[in-house]
């Protein structure tokens, strides 16, 4: 159902397109503008940091060669959707909420520390959803938060310390920790 979007390299630019790299530098600027306004890139992700931006980009400068206008506005769509899943909407925070993410399917937050009880509370919109309760070494500690098909709910009282979330899920959520 998908786009199949060939693989281009800077070796292989496609007839009677030229690679100026005045177009790239000034692309990678619009993109990092487009990304920074949609919250992608100081938002904590399961990759290593470095890793998504980089092969988001990667992603997008192929877009650029795609010579079709409709397929490559489906290109950047294709890039850009995930990144826009990512942002936390202002209405979610509330004023007491010290962390927020959002995202779709699994990931793994930063490593945070909060210095009170705690609790997190979640949204989603999906299948499955399972929090679990990480060491900032990886360790698992509980699993804190379990749901079968869309709705919201929070954990139990936590205990105050370092840790890190690991969201395991099918569908997109939005999740906030907050001090009780």
């Amino acid at each position: 159902m998908g786009i199949r979007i060939p693989l281009l390299t800077a070796a292989a630019p496609i007839a009677g397109r030229s690679r100026s790299p005045y177009r790239r530098c000034a692309l990678a600027g619009l993109l990092l503008a487009v990304a920074s306004s949609v919250g992608a890139l100081p938002a904590a992700r399961a990759q290593e940091p470095g890793d998504s931006e980089t092969a988001t980009f990667e992603r997008l400068f192929r877009c650029v060669d795609v010579s079709e206008d409709a397929l490559r506005v489906q290109c950047y769509d294709a890039v850009v959707q995930p990144l826009a899943d990512t942002r936390v909407p202002p209405e979610f925070e509330q004023d007491h909420t010290v962390y927020a993410f959002a995202g779709r399917d699994d990931y793994d937050t930063q490593a945070f520390t909060i210095e009170k009880q705690w609790r997190a509370r979640w949204i989603f919109e999906g299948s499955i959803l399972t929090i679990e309760l990480r060491l900032p070494n990886g360790e698992l500690v509980d699993i804190v938060g379990n749901q079968i098909g869309a709705g919201h709910g929070n954990t139990d009282l936590l205990a105050p310390g370092s840790y890190q979330l690991a969201v395991r899920a099918i569908g997109k959520w939005q999740l906030a920790v907050e001090p009780e």
